[in-house]
């Protein structure tokens, strides 16, 4: 025979979270994006399994907190509301404190964090132009073997920590300060898990030469500081036209390339690199100018030449 129990929600005052013995639990955090009040009671539910447990729900994207205290209960105490939900468990008592003090300084930690990612979104509509004087002019540069891959990550990373995201930093870091002297030692919880409201990113990043990379940014915690954390996807470089960049001479079938000198020497060195075979067409000579490489299937690939008369 199925049993029956009865969830009780009560909005209470301060007075009795403090009065209640399962306030004294470790608060853990939960996550949800544009969930209402009734969708974050019910995930705190589904999170404590049956047991006392206390939670603080953040609604990432409306920006809104709940701490949420459930306790093992054999009748409604001061419930505003019942429901009935089939279970196997005992009555389940819920008490929130939506006004309390130290909510609302999350709350405004919240919308700033909304902000923050707002502003992510509109710039990862512009792609990173890298300058001229960046020590890596191409894509095929930055892909030459395995070191010169970590040179470009690392020197990257470094502009990336000094010129573009200062600004979101100092804005991460000042919640973190403010939740820590405002929102009290139960919270620092919350102000450890904040790396997780900035939303991981993907931008575009464009060298001098018109060959591109995608690089994903995620924004983490150390001590205090808040800190960029990026990861470039070779796998997914391109050359100036848009064309995938080849991975390996497995993969290098096919491809073609026009433009000029510099850049058909650097893809040549790329692939030589590779350990693909790079020759030469018969109009190589004088008054003649690489304008252009083809790659066969059988892992070679010819530069071809334009002649002046």
């Amino acid at each position: 025979m199925n049993l029956m129990k009865k969830t009780f929600y009560s909005i209470s005052t301060l007075a009795m979270l403090l009065s209640s013995n399962v306030y004294a639990l470790k608060v853990d955090t939960l996550y949800c994006d544009g969930c209402n009040n009734a969708q974050m009671k019910s995930i705190a539910l589904n999170s404590a399994n049956n047991s006392n447990a206390r939670y603080l729900v953040l609604n990432t994207t409306g920006a809104v907190s709940q701490e949420i205290l459930i306790t093992q209960s054999d009748d409604s105490g001061n419930s505003d509301e019942e429901i009935d939900e089939e279970s196997s468990g005992a009555k389940i008592t819920v008490y929130t404190d939506a006004d309390k003090y130290e909510l609302q300084v999350i709350n405004q930690a919240l919308v700033e964090f909304r902000d923050i990612n707002n502003a992510i979104k509109a710039k990862t509509q512009l792609p990173i132009e890298l300058k001229r004087d960046f020590a890596f002019k191409s894509i095929f540069n930055a892909m030459e073997s395995s070191r010169t891959e970590r040179d470009f990550h690392s020197v990257l990373q470094k502009l990336l920590n000094t010129d573009e995201f200062n600004e979101i930093r100092r804005r991460a870091e000042n919640q973190i300060r403010l939740i820590e002297t405002d929102a009290g030692v139960s919270f620092k919880a919350f102000s450890l898990a904040v790396g997780k409201l900035i939303q991981d990113s993907t931008w575009l990043v464009n060298f001098t030469d018109g060959t591109s990379v995608p690089i994903k940014i995620k924004f983490q915690r150390l001590a205090s500081k808040i800190s960029v954390v990026i990861t470039v996807d070779f796998t997914q470089a391109s050359d100036k036209d848009g064309k995938r960049v080849p991975q390996s001479k497995y993969t290098v079938g096919g491809y073609s390339a026009s433009g000029d000198t510099i850049y058909i020497h650097k893809i040549g060195q790329y692939f030589k690199n590779m350990g693909i075979r790079v020759g030469y067409d018969s109009k190589a000579g004088y008054k003649c100018v690489p304008n252009g490489i083809s790659c066969k299937t059988d892992e070679s690939c010819k530069i071809s030449y334009q002649c002046g008369t």
